[in-house]
């Protein structure tokens, strides 16, 4: 386990013992470790340092397999079901699990190992909405995307980013390919910006410098570093935070070290 291993049981220890969290992030990892330390202290006796970190690694061991199986589904989608293309689906879902960036997650970034999860059973929904033969099924799996989604950003922001990222990739060739009527189209752009908005709506009131590390990320990651494309990209007066419900102040984001977005 790395630096980060340590935030998740000490979140989820303030979860149990005050009813919110230590340091201000997306509430579902802490909430999933909170709720299966409880149930092991419930069934074993534990004390609650003994529970917090079983149930830590459980859910970390746990999200990356899922993952794996998604990836498998949307890969063998795409090769419409054939038994020929097993292997290589079978090799997706293993590059998901075993590459060394993903294994590197194990044990330090939780957070991002379960929304990865998530993120692939997106993935899996977003193509039955696309290739769905009629609106009601249309409408079903578009909502499983949607609920997919929206975990995604209630359990690590910058995944969420690379989600939607991945909307758009998908939804582009499907727009410009002729296939879809105009209506159609129209009314899936307009759900999908109309549920990212809500999305990071939510994200936006629960934590919102998490939203505000997403909106400037692009810069940094184009303009290098922590400049912007007229300079250095410094917090604007106020509580630092571009973005914020108004009246809040300025809260931890976590320890030095620690997960960021």
């Amino acid at each position: 386990a790395g630096m980060d291993a340590a935030y998740y049981p000490v979140q989820a220890r303030a979860l149990l013992e005050h009813g919110r969290l230590q340091w201000t992030d997306v509430p579902l990892v802490f909430a999933l470790d909170a709720m299966l330390a409880r149930a092991a202290m419930a069934f074993t006796g534990w004390d609650l340092d003994q529970a917090l970190v079983w149930a830590s690694r459980v859910v970390d061991i746990s999200c990356e397999p899922f993952a794996a199986i998604a990836v498998f589904a949307v890969a063998w989608r795409s090769a419409r079901g054939a038994r020929s293309a097993i292997p290589a689906a079978v090799a997706c879902g293993a590059v998901a699990t075993l590459a060394p960036s993903v294994m590197r997650m194990v044990g330090d970034f939780e957070k991002q190992s379960l929304a990865m999860a998530f993120m692939a059973a997106s993935w899996v929904a977003m193509a039955a909405a696309l290739g769905a033969a009629g609106p009601r099924e249309a409408r079903r799996a578009t909502a499983w995307t949607a609920a997919f989604l929206a975990l995604v950003a209630l359990t690590h922001v910058g995944t969420f980013g690379a989600a939607m990222v991945a909307v758009v990739v998908a939804l582009v060739p499907w727009a410009v390919s002729g296939a879809v009527d105009r209506r159609r189209l129209l009314r899936m752009t307009a759900m999908t910006a109309v549920g990212a908005a809500v999305i990071v709506g939510a994200v936006w009131w629960i934590a919102p410098r998490k939203v505000n590390a997403l909106v400037e990320a692009p810069a940094k990651l184009f303009a290098g570093g922590t400049r912007g494309p007229g300079g250095p990209m410094g917090p604007p007066p106020g509580d630092g935070a571009p973005f914020g419900p108004p009246g809040r102040p300025a809260m931890s984001e976590g320890p030095r070290g620690f997960e960021g977005t």
